[in-house]
């Protein structure tokens, strides 16, 4: 027997452990909101390679931002890892860590043909709400201890994963307290012009 032939599933698996990475990154990456408005980050995955049959079974990530310039209100998940109220997915979430972290963790109980009926190239993971407190600049970003756990496949298998990119969210004064403050300036500016005549 030719020993060439032997070669031909080594090559195989190296071919298909060289698929490109999954990126999880925050959607939008900015956002420009007045002080105390309510605003969403979404948690989405792209890059997806669902013609090849890659699938996300699960992810295990936290996020972090700034508690001086926002208030975390909450957390949803996505419908693409399966329904909760359907027990085709479970929330290992621990929601919000204190001190700026945020732990999200989710599982499906579907098989890799149902997720490939699901899922798309990008889809949204979670999406978490935050409340605005005060002016200026804070960035909210994906934190993963550990990259190689932070994504699954649906055989629960580590996925190759990039980091993307955070959401730098600029928070500025709503408005009104604008217009009133101008509107106060030119009364002020008209007093003292008419004191002056």
């Amino acid at each position: 027997m030719n020993k060439n032939w032997l070669l031909i599933p080594t090559l195989l698996m190296t071919l298909s452990g060289t698929a490109g990475a999954v990126t999880l990154s925050l959607s939008p990456s900015s956002l420009t909101i007045p002080v105390s408005t309510d605003y969403s980050v979404d948690l989405v995955v792209s890059e997806l390679d669902i013609p090849g049959g890659e699938v996300i079974g699960g992810f295990d990530v936290d996020i972090s931002f700034d508690p001086t310039q926002a208030s975390f209100l909450g957390y949803n998940l996505g419908t693409s890892l399966g329904d909760e109220g359907l027990f085709e997915a479970v929330d290992f979430s621990l929601g919000d860590l204190g001190g700026g972290l945020i732990d999200l963790a989710e599982v499906s109980l579907l098989s890799t043909p149902d997720l490939l009926a699901i899922q798309t190239e990008s889809f949204t993971l979670a999406t978490l709400d935050f409340h605005c407190l005060g002016c200026g600049t804070s960035l909210i970003e994906i934190i993963a201890n550990d990259p190689m756990l932070a994504v699954s496949d649906g055989f629960g298998l580590p996925l190759p994963v990039t980091i993307g990119g955070g959401t730098e969210v600029t928070q500025v004064p709503e408005p009104s307290v604008v217009l009133l403050l101008a509107a106060g300036m030119l009364a002020l500016g008209f007093t003292k012009s008419r004191a002056k005549n």
